[in-house]
């Protein structure tokens, strides 16, 4: 079967959309593993790793609902560029604290806070976006896409 000229313009984003997700999933999963961690060695206090990492992911609880409304009235390409741009910051910012500040609680704690509202409002925004960039009756292979490779069709 051959691919008509919309399917394959609608293939390249959706490529570029599900490689940038990814990339934004494994370091999310990274910096879950690797920032408790830092934080215990730079502290030595499995507590401050705690509160810290629990720090993180509060926002996922707690600011749902805003995010929700936020996503549904801004545009998800720039919500998700802008979400990913505002972690790195603060993963860097983190990063120095961590190897020059001393890794105080305070600090850590909402920088931890920024960057899981940066993640809240990431995945928010591309759980929304991706039915902009297939077609209904592909929603379910492309939802399917970042974990799972799709066979080729010819």
């Amino acid at each position: 079967m051959r691919c008509s000229r919309h399917d394959a313009s609608v293939r390249k984003p959706l490529r570029y959309f599900l490689a940038a997700r990814a990339l934004s999933i494994l370091g999310d999963r990274v910096t879950d593993f690797v920032l408790p961690l830092a934080v215990l060695a730079a502290s030595g206090s499995a507590v401050t790793a705690g509160v810290v990492g629990a720090a993180g992911q509060l926002p996922q609880v707690l600011a749902a609902l805003q995010v929700g409304a936020l996503v549904d009235r801004r545009e998800g390409k720039r919500l998700m560029v802008t979400a990913d741009l505002v972690r790195a910051v603060v993963y860097v910012v983190i990063g120095a604290e961590v190897l020059v500040g001393g890794a105080r609680l305070v600090p850590l704690m909402l920088l931890a806070l920024m960057a899981g509202v940066g993640d809240a409002v990431f995945h928010t925004a591309a759980g929304s976006y991706l039915p902009s960039l297939v077609a209904d009756r592909d929603l379910m292979r492309a939802n399917g896409q970042p974990r799972a490779p799709m066979p080729r069709r010819h």
